[in-house]
């Protein structure tokens, strides 16, 4: 396990070495009313890094709202699946 962890290692960073090497490139880059000139490599490393605060974000506020249960709040714990007995119904 540890021999392809260090692959997968070394095949993900040549690959982002070779991403930084052939993205040197300056784009201009417009959003709302600003105009920027940057290498392609920094445009890139910054959507990803907003892609992913917004994924965890998202992530964070699921989790609070408790939305991540299927649309159940009724827990899970014991019972609380089928065939589980309703109180009073003995």
């Amino acid at each position: 396990m540890r021999t392809v962890k260090t692959v997968l290692i070394l095949v993900l960073s040549f690959a982002l070495v070779t991403a930084v090497v052939q993205n040197t490139a300056v784009v201009e880059a417009r959003f709302l009313w600003m105009t920027t000139e940057t290498p392609v490599v920094i445009l890139l490393f910054l959507t990803s890094v907003g892609g992913f605060a917004l994924g965890l974000l998202v992530s964070l506020l699921i989790q609070r709202n408790g939305a991540g249960d299927g649309g159940r709040r009724g827990g899970g714990g014991k019972g609380s699946g089928r065939g589980a007995k309703q109180p009073g119904k003995g």
